[in-house]
């Protein structure tokens, strides 16, 4: 589904006639995200860049596609209380992350500075030191304000409550002792501001 919709959004920026008589915005924006997890997620916190492609249909309604990456950072299996299965304190491992995300935003409302509601959903890839790469798959949803500049430049804050489940043992150092994460299968959270400063072409930027 994610694949498919990127893929849309791929082909309305390479022909720019699908835009034209219908109504379509496309807009093109650098992106950055801060996230802050919750304590038991055992990553510190990452700041995320990127970029992102959106589909507008019409005045409320825009699908987005992005790809962001936070390069290394670091486990924070001390601060989560995730030991090795004798109780004995692991070691700290770093982990190469980047994401790929997919949107629907509403917007409520056509005046130049107006509320948007979000929902979405990716995957995580996380890539620890040493060890087989994992993909999560993660949810978010939350609000933001839309800014219209001009007709053909804006700019988007969002913040969104993020969802995943994730299994701390696949995060620690290749050779580290066993450590089995009973709460593997619980689902964590955080905290995700994103702020992005975009350019709009099509039929519906005046909107």
């Amino acid at each position: 589904m994610m694949r498919r919709a990127l893929l849309c959004l791929a082909a309305a920026a390479l022909s720019p006639a699908l835009l034209e008589g219908q109504g379509l915005t496309l807009r093109l924006a650098p992106e950055g995200s801060a996230v802050r997890w919750a304590e038991e997620v055992g990553l510190e916190d990452a700041t995320f860049f990127g970029g992102g492609l959106s589909l507008g249909f019409g005045r409320y309604v825009t699908l987005r596609g992005a790809y962001r990456t936070a390069g290394i950072v670091g486990s924070a299996f001390g601060d989560s209380g995730f030991q090795a299965n004798d109780g004995s304190t692991l070691a700290e491992n770093r982990v190469d992350a980047s994401l790929l995300e997919t949107s629907v935003l509403f917007r409520l409302g056509r005046r130049r500075f107006a509320p948007v509601l979000a929902a979405s959903g990716g995957v995580l890839d996380l890539a620890p030191e040493g060890r087989e790469a994992a993909r999560q798959i993660f949810v978010g949803y939350g609000g933001g304000l839309d800014l219209r500049l001009t007709p053909w430049l804006d700019g988007q804050i969002l913040v969104q409550d993020v969802r995943l489940r994730l299994d701390r043992s696949r995060m620690t150092r290749s050779g580290a002792k066993p450590a089995d994460d009973a709460g593997r299968g619980t689902t964590r959270s955080g905290l995700g501001l994103t702020a992005s400063f975009g350019v709009r072409t099509g039929d519906a930027r005046n909107s």
